[in-house]
């Protein structure tokens, strides 16, 4: 089956090594998504109401979660050839909910008065984002689960600079 030229089973092993190395790299992912979320919660605590923010640290601890435990199902058992499209499937809704999170936070915490906040805010959910796409390697939509969400609203926030990959400063206020 390996030495098979079969276009289809070459087509077919490339999208399984790729949802295998989508799955070896998950405890980057998810260390990276809680150390941001971490940050994330230490930095708005002070200008963001406090309900808001735990409740969205807890939000972000259990799509972490979720994906941990998808890691460790993935040593324990690895992947079947039928299991293939679940697994991505299952890898991109996590990368997908996570996204929405962290769009979620910076609409819901936006610190108006405060441009260090809104600077500290900017740089974190452009890191996170930004650090998604390695780990998604030459699957696009995975990528763009984990990119997109963050990048609109922080462009519709009016930023002077905003690229296809997002915005290059904080929120200007409108006089």
């Amino acid at each position: 089956d390996h030495d098979d030229p079969n276009p289809a089973t070459l087509a077919a092993r490339r999208k399984e090594e790729r949802v295998h190395m989508l799955y070896r790299q998950l405890p980057t992912s998810v260390t990276g998504s809680m150390l941001g979320a971490v940050l994330l919660a230490f930095s708005m605590w002070s200008v963001s109401p406090r309900w808001l923010v735990v409740s969205w640290t807890a939000l972000m601890t259990a799509n972490q979660g979720s994906r941990a435990w998808l890691y460790l199902h993935y040593c324990r058992h690895g992947l079947t050839a039928d299991g293939i499209d679940r697994a991505a499937w299952l890898w991109t809704a996590g990368g997908a909910v996570s996204g929405l999170l962290w769009g979620g936070a910076y609409l819901a915490m936006f610190p108006g008065e405060s441009p260090i906040h809104q600077a500290a805010l900017a740089i974190l959910i452009f890191g996170v984002a930004a650090g998604a796409v390695p780990a998604a390697p030459r699957m696009a939509a995975p990528a763009l689960t984990r990119m997109a969400p963050p990048s609109p609203p922080a462009c519709v926030a009016a930023s002077p600079i905003c690229t296809s990959s997002g915005c290059h400063t904080t929120r200007w206020k409108a006089r």
